[in-house]
């Protein structure tokens, strides 16, 4: 789960060029009055519900309906909407403040979650992609057990884009530790395949890397001490440390995304008059000590408004966004 700090934050907006031919020192945030904004009407998730804290977006591409997982004080939902978010349906909840986190694969949208009745399990639910309804046969799976270990963040993906056959799932455990599990779209027998990292401490993050020529499928960022750590997973090996960038303060939001072995990734950093926003780009599957980085927002006075829960998007080789 991105851990959406509720507080008075700035929206920004930004393209990334995705030159393929470009170096990554080429990679340069445009201004935002370059981008092209349209404005919709703001439309709510989960009324009446209130207090929402935190949300995971996806959308399924053979019917085009659109998903929305919302953490709530008191337990999470599923949300669908048919009509391109004009409107949302909820068509679960789960009693239970929980860690979540949600992607579309295959015909299903799944949530995994660690409810807070049994903290130390990973769970899985699914739901049909055409109508957002549970799936009461698969009801739901265990996906790991951390025990003695409680979960305290939860990040997963899917490769929709890049053959659509997979989900894998991330965890951070009390222990500060990362795990990692991957199964197929039958999602009934999740493998542990865990980084070999001592330490990880919010701000999970995973992401595939659709059309990777150099074998390096999937990344995962999260904060670790005072520095955020980039993992890659290659299709034919293990786990490969690609980034440790040191960060000031304690905030520990980051993430992460890739396409065609360019690699984004954004987190919080801590400035002199507040919080700011930092992004790191890479253009060779995140290999070490190529990476660039651009500050994206800096508060320019002490009661400017600070930044925060910035997120970013590769799926196209025109460009990506941040929010």
């Amino acid at each position: 789960m991105k851990s959406h700090r509720l507080v008075q934050a700035l929206t920004l907006v930004a393209v990334l060029p995705m030159t393929a031919a470009a170096a990554s020192s080429d990679f340069k945030p445009e201004s935002v009055a370059n981008v092209e904004q349209r404005i919709f009407q703001d439309v709510r998730i989960g009324n009446p519900r209130v207090g929402a804290q935190s949300v995971d977006l996806d959308f399924h591409r053979g019917t085009g309906n659109l998903f929305a997982a919302v953490s709530w004080p008191d337990g999470w939902s599923l949300n669908i909407s048919t009509d391109g978010g004009a409107t949302w349906q909820e068509t679960y909840f789960y009693p239970s403040a929980s860690e979540i986190s949600m992607r579309v694969g295959g015909d299903f949208a799944w949530v995994s979650y660690a409810p807070s009745a049994a903290p130390t399990q990973l769970r899985m639910r699914r739901f049909h992609a055409t109508t957002g309804a549970p799936d009461a046969t698969y009801n739901y799976q265990l996906v790991g057990n951390l025990n003695p270990a409680t979960i305290v963040d939860v990040a997963m993906t899917a490769n929709a884009d890049s053959g659509d056959s997979g989900i894998y799932v991330g965890c951070i455990g009390s222990d500060n530790a990362p795990y990692f599990f991957w199964d197929d779209l039958v999602g009934t027998s999740f493998v542990p395949f865990h980084p070999p990292s001592t330490i990880a401490e919010g701000g999970l993050d995973i992401t595939m890397n659709p059309g990777a020529g150099s074998g390096f499928f999937l990344l995962m960022s999260f904060q670790s001490g005072s520095a955020i750590k980039v993992w890659r997973l290659h299709i034919f090996g293990g786990w490969e440390q690609t980034l440790s960038y040191g960060v000031n303060g304690s905030n520990n939001y980051s993430a992460i995304s890739a396409y065609q072995d360019t690699v984004a990734a954004v987190f919080e950093m801590d400035y002199t008059n507040g919080n700011g926003i930092l992004s790191l780009v890479n253009t060779n599957a995140g290999q070490g000590g190529e990476w660039s980085p651009d500050v994206i927002y800096i508060p320019p006075t002490p009661t400017a408004p600070e930044a925060a829960g910035a997120d970013i998007s590769l799926r196209s080789p025109s460009g990506s966004l941040l929010t």
